[in-house]
């Protein structure tokens, strides 16, 4: 059995957060959501090409993404 805290959550709960991903990352596009379906790699390369950001900022900005809907979604307590 997966830990919640290993959960991918962008992936697994892609239907509940892609609105939320939207809202943070607007230049991100429906379109661009559309094919990124959840896959978190996908969704770093989208910042860095959308932000101008390195991958390791972008990477940095998803799981902070992560860490602050963690709680809601799983009742875990964000990672620190």
């Amino acid at each position: 059995m997966k830990d919640i805290r290993d959960t991918d959550l962008i992936q697994d709960y892609w239907d509940e957060l892609r609105p939320a991903v939207h809202q943070r990352w607007p230049e991100v596009s429906d379109n661009e959501l559309d094919l990124i379906k959840g896959q978190t790699d996908m969704l770093i390369g989208a910042l860095q090409e959308r932000y101008g950001v390195t991958r390791e900022e972008a990477a940095r900005q998803v799981r902070d993404f992560e860490s602050e809907h963690r709680t809601r979604l799983l009742g875990d307590p964000p990672e620190t």
